[in-house]
């Protein structure tokens, strides 16, 4: 009798704490309510829809650790972070991917995105460092003319960007408008 109780009391127990836990559904179908509605509005964020957002793919990450979902739920989160001008944020979620999960297909990028946050915040060094850190790494990247391009500009106004390019444009070809 001692052990059907036992028993009994274990698998209440078994229920209650997964009854508790996260679900993984549940989270997944509130993060697609919220970006079906996104889509819907026309991609337009809004402050409030921004955060709550980011709350929603932050969470799943910390509650998912090891889903296949929670690199992409973090690097959108980024994405939304630096646009909402949540550059410490946008670097965290950008790091937190580097770190715990190199295998994530677009982990290279996000370190040349790490550079790219960098310059929005004015942390010149920073990014400049972060633009040879790609470069070293991943060398025939996609985005490595990018980075070799950005570092000729760091911390340049666009009017200086734009005396350069053109200090450097070949003379006497016309351009032709579409």
């Amino acid at each position: 009798m001692k052990t059907r109780t036992a028993i009994f009391l274990l698998c209440l127990l078994c229920l209650a704490a997964t009854a508790c836990g996260p679900s993984r559904d549940k989270e997944l179908d509130t993060i697609n309510r919220y970006e079906d509605s996104l889509v819907q509005q026309g991609l337009i964020l809004n402050d409030a829809l921004g955060k709550e957002m980011l709350r929603l793919y932050v969470q799943f990450a910390n509650d998912f650790p090891t889903d296949s979902m929670s690199p992409l739920y973090l690097y959108r989160a980024s994405d939304i972070a630096s646009s909402l001008s949540m550059y410490d944020e946008s670097l965290q979620y950008l790091n937190r991917i580097i770190d715990e999960y190199p295998e994530f297909e677009e982990a290279s990028t996000c370190l040349f995105l790490k550079a790219n946050v960098f310059e929005n915040c004015m942390m010149l060094d920073s990014a400049t460092q972060a633009y040879n850190d790609f470069l070293a790494s991943f060398p025939d990247h996609p985005l490595a003319e990018s980075a070799r391009i950005a570092l000729q500009y760091v911390g340049l106004s666009d009017e200086e960007m734009f005396r350069r390019i053109m200090a450097n444009a070949p003379q006497g070809d016309e351009v032709p408008l579409p």
